[in-house]
């Protein structure tokens, strides 16, 4: 059966949950394993370890990767 995993990351100064792309098992797996070693599986649907995030009152925060959700069930 077919799982989907989507991203994750978390802001560092508001502490919102921000969702990212969805994936495949396999390459959740790998990208979450690369992650945990500070780096970035290359391809088009690996996240990035960090990202900007536009808080909700305007200012601007850093996003760290915290790994892939299950989608549905």
């Amino acid at each position: 059966m077919y799982q989907e995993y989507q991203a994750i990351h978390k802001c560092r100064l508001c502490g919102e949950n921000v969702l990212g792309g969805i994936t495949g098992e396999r390459t959740a797996s790998v990208c979450a394993f690369e992650a945990s070693h500070g780096r970035r599986y290359e391809t088009s649907f690996a996240p990035r370890i960090t990202e900007t995030h536009i808080c909700k009152d305007g200012s601007m925060g850093i996003t760290d990767f915290q790994g892939f959700k299950k989608v549905g069930d």
